[in-house]
C-alpha cells in the first residue's frame, strides 16, 4: 500500500498544506499506474457538446474527471489514495473573464483528497493552459498513482 511511501509535507505555515505535499519518495519494488490525461464528462446532454454547458463549470469538470479517475484506478486494483502525482490543467471559464477558476477546481480537489476517507495528499501542479482539445472543456487531469507490492 501507500504507507510506504515517504510524503514531504509542505511548512505548516503554508496556506496549501493541506491540499499538495512538498515532495514524495517512492521506493523501489513500487507499482506505478500513470493515466493519460482526464477530461470531462458530459452532464448536459440537451446541448451542444462544445459548449462549457455540456460539461459544467469548473468545480462540476473537476468532479466528474476524479469520479473517473478513481474508477480507473479501481478497474487496476488502486485506490485515490494511491495517487502520488496530479497535473492539471485548467482553460480560463469564460464566466470568469477568461481566468482560470483555482477555487473552484480546489472545492472538487478537497472532496477526494486530505479527507477522513482519504487523508493522503499528492505532489500535483495546477496550471491555465490557453486551450484544451475539445472546445467546452475546462480541466484535463493527469495523474500518477503507486503503491507496494
Amino acid at each position: 500500500m501507500s504507507a510506504d511511501i515517504e510524503r514531504f509535507r509542505l511548512d505548516d505555515a503554508s496556506p496549501y498544506k493541506n491540499q499538495f505535499l512538498e515532495s514524495l519518495l517512492v521506493p523501489s519494488g513500487t507499482d506505478l499506474l500513470m493515466l493519460s490525461g482526464v477530461t470531462p464528462p458530459v452532464v448536459d446532454a440537451t446541448v451542444p457538446d462544445d459548449t462549457v454547458a455540456a460539461y459544467g463549470d469548473t468545480e462540476t469538470q473537476t468532479r466528474g474527471i476524479l469520479k473517473d479517475i478513481a474508477a480507473t484506478l479501481a478497474k487496476r486494483g488502486f485506490a485515490m489514495s494511491d495517487i502520488v502525482k496530479m497535473q492539471a490543467f485548467l482553460v480560463g471559464d469564460p464566466a470568469k473573464g477568461g481566468k482560470a477558476d483555482f477555487q473552484a477546481f480546489s472545492k472538487a480537489y478537497l472532496e477526494f483528497f486530505g479527507t477522513s476517507e482519504n487523508p493522503n495528499i499528492p505532489v500535483r501542479t495546477r496550471a491555465q493552459v490557453t486551450s484544451l482539445v475539445w472546445p467546452g472543456w475546462l480541466v484535463e487531469i493527469e495523474v500518477i498513482a503507486a503503491k507496494r507490492r
